[in-house]
């Protein structure tokens, strides 16, 4: 009898533990019940992994001006190169319906993506290099091409 309730202990033990974990996507749809906490995380200490995760909250946003926001904090506070990375796609998301791009919106994309590279960011660094972009680049006619692609 003892035999019996051990090996069924050492089955059960087995069959959980060999369960695989199943991580919750973070969405929109799906928010995690932590947001305010992740969004601290991101705005007090620059919490990359919780960047990340917020960054994935937002994927479902119509418009993205509150990710654009955490990743400015990020960008500016924090130097994190994706987030760098993400102020440029922000603002390119933001005028990607439009045939015209503000001049201050352009120049901030731009400089967002040339400090991205300045981060090694690939992305950027590709970006950069595809197009030759430089200090002296006009940023409201590269930000055009960019986005014509």
């Amino acid at each position: 009898m003892r035999k019996l309730k051990l090996t069924i202990l050492v089955i059960c033990i087995f069959l959980f533990s060999c369960q695989p974990k199943q991580d919750k996507e973070i969405t929109n749809n799906n928010p995690p019940n932590n947001i305010s906490q992740i969004k601290d995380l991101v705005l007090l200490k620059g919490d990359s992994v919780a960047y990340d995760d917020l960054t994935r909250y937002y994927l479902d946003f119509p418009y993205p001006d509150e990710q654009l926001i955490y990743s400015l904090i990020m960008a500016n506070s924090f130097n994190s190169p994706q987030a760098n990375y993400d102020v440029f796609t922000i603002v390119g998301n933001l005028h990607i319906k439009k045939e015209n791009i503000n001049d201050q919106f352009a120049k901030m994309g731009i400089n967002y993506l040339m400090r991205a590279a300045k981060f090694n960011h690939h992305q950027a660094l590709e970006i950069v290099k595809e197009y030759s972009i430089t200090e002296k680049s006009d940023a409201k006619i590269l930000m055009l091409r960019i986005l014509s692609n």
